[in-house]
C-alpha cells in the first residue's frame, strides 16, 4: 500500500505463488512513479524460484502490464459480470523489477 498524509493512494497485493489480485494508483496521481515502486516491492518480496507471475487484467490495465513485461495468454474472458485477459511475465535475473520509466 502506497500511503501519503493518511490517505491510499496506490495499492498492490498477491497470493503465492506469484499471482497479482489487486493493484490500483489512484487516478488523480497516476504518472508519478507510485505504480512502479509497488510493482518493484512486489518484484523483490517474491522468492527467487518464482520464475512466472500472473494476472487476470482488466481490458484498461493491460497496456500497463505490457509496459513493465507482461504478455497477453489468452482471448478477452468474461466471467461473473467481469471481463479480463489472463497475462503471465517471465522472471529472468536480467526483469526482476520494472524499467525506468515504466508504469
Amino acid at each position: 500500500m502506497y500511503e501519503q498524509n493518511e490517505a491510499v493512494l496506490g495499492i498492490i497485493a498477491y497470493k503465492e505463488p506469484g499471482h497479482i489480485v489487486h493493484f490500483f494508483v489512484d487516478t488523480a496521481v497516476q504518472k508519478q512513479g507510485i505504480g512502479r515502486k509497488l510493482w518493484n516491492y512486489v518484484a523483490a518480496e517474491l522468492q527467487e524460484n518464482i520464475t512466472l507471475i500472473r494476472v487476470n487484467s482488466s481490458c484498461y490495465a493491460q497496456p500497463i502490464y505490457q509496459k513493465i513485461g507482461f504478455k497477453t495468454v489468452s482471448e478477452l474472458i468474461e466471467a461473473h459480470g467481469l471481463r479480463f485477459v489472463m497475462m503471465q511475465k517471465n522472471r529472468t535475473a536480467q526483469n526482476k523489477t520494472a524499467p525506468e520509466g515504466a508504469v
